[in-house]
């Protein structure tokens, strides 16, 4: 039957055919039938019948959780065990408690087997426990830092490092919608999925309507140091700026080697973007673009002038749409908006159509297209 799995004993050759593998059979020929078997082997898996004569349990205070199981606290060192595991508490109370008084350890010791202890290498148990991890082409070299030992882990130490932040509360200042989608309480912000990184980056940096006070309130609620030592969003954006001029005065064209001729002058200005092997530099845009759309329905965008709509959020599209493509948007809006975009996204977005056609003079008399690049020009 090829439903059935063929289990064959390496003594005595002994087939069994069953449609799993089942150990118990296997361990049960092994012990009592097998007439080939060694008898140190036969004695080893002999083993799983004899019930531990150590009453364990008597020394740990044991309380009862519920349906989720029991703890078990020590009643020398007070280590609690979140579970009730009699391995990992006879092996507590032999090897690892530093509390227990010595006659009692001594006396659950002559209760184990030898072959509990020959097992558990009493002296090399507690290295092996802490160094587990540890490669092993790295052994000879130092450490680090010291590993922790048990004792270590006994008494509370005072903690002087960043507070944790995992069991701070940040949804209060939020909002849900459809219990995904989080709406900041002060400057009505959304997200689009849950994410307290974001959310609590957007309070302390990025959030326009909150109070200083609220600020400061929550930033010494989540962190343990003082807020003006953080960078501004504008100092972070100055920085931007200085890398991008340097990495422009770095990467000048030499007008001799330029495929326009020497009579071309590239200019370096620091409103370019810096030219890379992958293209422009990107920047994130700091324009509010959701204020001209409606996001009540199903998170869904719908232009408040033409009511073109979206199936989801894309802040690129929906700033295209403005600039380029909304036939019931104000002029003067759109040309606000057109202000606060950056060159690169006018380039890439208005076509070689429209730039050779000047329908812009100021972008078309600026820049030339050659060999797949735009190069910044003035003639």
């Amino acid at each position: 039957n090829p439903d059935y799995k063929v289990i064959k004993c390496n003594f005595c050759e002994k087939e069994f055919r069953s449609k799993t593998l089942n150990a118990f059979q296997s361990r049960l020929h092994i012990v009592e039938s097998c007439d080939k078997c060694p008898q140190e082997i036969r004695d080893l898996e002999n083993i799983w019948r004899q019930k531990s004569k150590v009453d364990i349990w008597r020394h740990f205070s044991v309380t009862n959780t519920g349906p989720t199981g029991f703890t078990a606290s020590c009643l020398y060192c007070g280590h609690r065990y979140s579970h009730k595991n009699a391995t990992k508490g006879r092996k507590h109370i032999v090897f690892l408690c530093k509390q227990i008084p010595a006659n009692i350890r001594e006396q659950i010791r002559g209760e184990c087997t030898q072959y509990y202890l020959m097992n558990c290498q009493t002296s090399d148990s507690k290295v092996n426990m802490f160094t587990k991890n540890e490669p092993k082409e790295a052994s000879n070299l130092p450490l680090l830092w010291p590993p922790i030992h048990a004792e270590e882990c006994l008494e509370p130490k005072e903690v002087t490092a960043v507070k944790p932040t995992s069991k701070r509360n940040v949804w209060i200042h939020f909002d849900m919608t459809d219990k995904r989608h989080p709406i900041c309480r002060y400057c009505g912000h959304q997200y689009m999925q849950r994410n307290a990184t974001k959310c609590r980056r957007h309070l302390i940096a990025n959030c326009t309507g909150i109070s200083v006070e609220t600020k400061n309130a929550i930033f010494d609620e989540f962190y343990d140091k003082p807020i003006d030592n953080q960078k501004t969003e504008e100092e972070e954006d100055k920085e931007d700026v200085e890398e991008d001029e340097e990495k422009v005065e770095d990467m000048a064209i030499d007008p001799e080697d330029s495929l326009l001729g020497a009579d071309v002058e590239v200019v370096a200005s620091p409103s370019v973007p810096a030219v890379t092997q992958t293209g422009f530099v990107r920047h994130k845009s700091r324009i509010n673009i959701w204020q001209h759309f409606d996001l009540t329905v199903s998170s869904r965008p719908i232009c408040l002038y033409c009511r073109h709509q979206y199936l989801q959020r894309n802040a690129t599209k929906s700033r295209k749409h403005l600039v380029f493509s909304c036939t019931g948007i104000p002029e003067d809006i759109k040309q606000e908006i057109r202000s606060q975009c950056d060159e690169r996204f006018l380039r890439l977005y208005a076509g070689v159509k429209h730039m050779t056609a000047a329908s812009d003079d100021s972008l078309a008399d600026d820049y030339v297209f050659t060999g797949g690049l735009i190069l910044p020009t003035k003639i």
